[in-house]
């Protein structure tokens, strides 16, 4: 090797008495590590703060130490859109129990008033709604000492106006929904058989103007069906209509865990025409060795409908399962196909018009848009604004917002993109 007169004078001053050898210069990495912090960014906000004067507050806020979710506590229920903003069912504790509620808000939030209903006892959950351009169709489920009723009333002019009283047996469930097509409604419920050896999907319907009836309380569901919570989606030309099937596994005795029945338990859906009859014949649209605990309806464009559901074979359905969805067409159905199975809490998925909502496993809420064909546009991720608040109601980009707080709950809307 041949020494350039350069590296002959620097090996010279090296080795020169009195010199030492400086210390080595810092590597890239160690300059990195000191200068830029690795840890990943969260993903940007896709929704925007509540605007300044339009959060809604329900009851009492907690006081220092308490929790966010108190007992007693105010209870909101399933929220629509309609043409003066937003409007959600609402459960409000006063000194005689608790008064059934319709909660109204403006399309940006605040600006709300409270319509109260009746005086709910027992296990009364809040009021459902369903809408129609300015129609709201509110409908209360009274618990009495033998049976519960099923009442529905209209909004007008910041009153209500009743009309049917459905009579239901005193059975487990609380399950019931309604839906709202041009001039006509749809009450569904789920009920026992007079032996309760099954249960099934009773229907009502009506007009909406006079709360004329339609149809005679029927039952809807097959004769083979041991059905429970039922949902209802309008569609062009009448109604989606979608059940839980249920029936017992066939295993040893010695397989089944103390005090569960294990049973499989599946979807099954049925198209009605706008005045509650049905216009083909049910079918089943998850497979039939299932183990569906809850799911949602939602309708989409051009006459289909999105199915999304939980499934799980824990159980007591603790785990969380796997999150599916399933595209309903006039023709048929889509397969299933899995939207998460890791990391989701064990609450029920909410369908909203373009957005899917769902808890993960530590209570926060994870958000995806939906497209026109019941697809996700983006991934199920989770939402620094909205935190553990659940999304209740969508109106093109605006989410109306519930947060528990100690008793009391706020509602706020954000827009997200």
């Amino acid at each position: 090797m041949l020494l350039r007169p350069a590296m002959v004078a620097f090996f010279v001053l090296l080795s020169a008495p009195g010199c030492k050898r400086s210390s080595p210069a810092p590597t890239a990495a160690v300059l990195l590590s000191a200068s830029v912090d690795l840890t990943p960014a969260p993903p940007p906000s896709r929704c925007t703060p509540p605007r300044e004067g339009s959060v809604v507050a329900l009851g009492e806020e907690p006081h220092e130490g308490e929790q966010d979710s108190l007992p007693f506590a105010v209870e909101v229920g399933q929220g629509v859109s309609f043409e003066e903003g937003f409007a959600v069912g609402a459960l409000i504790p006063d000194q005689r129990g608790a008064k059934a509620s319709v909660v109204i808000l403006g399309p940006e939030g605040g600006s709300s008033r409270m319509i109260p209903l009746l005086t709910a006892h027992g296990d009364t959950p809040p009021p459902r709604l369903a809408s129609s351009g300015h129609i709201l169709l509110v409908g209360v489920l009274e618990s009495g000492a033998s049976s519960r009723r099923l009442k529905l009333g209209r909004m007008e002019a910041g009153a209500v106006v009743w009309g049917p009283e459905l009579e239901q047996a005193r059975d487990e469930s609380l399950a019931f929904d309604l839906a709202v097509h041009g001039t006509y409604g749809v009450a569904v419920w789920d009920d026992e058989t007079r032996a309760a050896d099954r249960g099934t999907i009773k229907l009502f319907a009506f007009e909406l103007g006079g709360f004329k009836k339609l149809l005679e309380p029927r039952v809807i569901s097959p004769k083979e069906s041991d059905a429970e919570m039922p949902r209802l989606a309008p569609r062009p030309g009448g109604f989606w209509l979608t059940w839980i099937a249920r029936r017992p596994e066939k295993t040893d005795e010695s397989d089944r865990e103390v005090g569960e029945a294990p049973e499989f338990r599946w979807l099954e859906a049925l198209p009605l025409d706008e005045r509650g009859q049905p216009t083909g014949a049910p079918r089943r649209i998850t497979p039939e060795k299932g183990h569906v605990l809850i799911h949602d309806l939602r309708a989409l464009p051009g006459g289909n409908a999105l199915v999304v559901y939980r499934d799980d074979d824990t159980p007591s359905g603790s785990s969380g399962g796997v999150l599916l969805r399933v595209t309903l067409r006039p023709d048929g159905a889509s397969e299933p196909a899995v939207i998460a199975d890791r990391h989701l809490g064990v609450g029920a998925p909410a369908v909203l018009d373009g957005w899917l909502a769902v808890a993960d496993a530590s209570a926060e809420t994870r958000l995806a848009r939906i497209g026109s064909d019941g697809a996700l546009l983006d991934p199920l991720e989770s939402e620094p604004i909205l935190g553990r608040g659940e999304p209740l109601v969508a109106r093109g980009d605006s989410l109306l917002v519930l947060q528990p707080r100690g008793q009391g709950v706020r509602l706020f809307v954000t827009k997200c993109h």
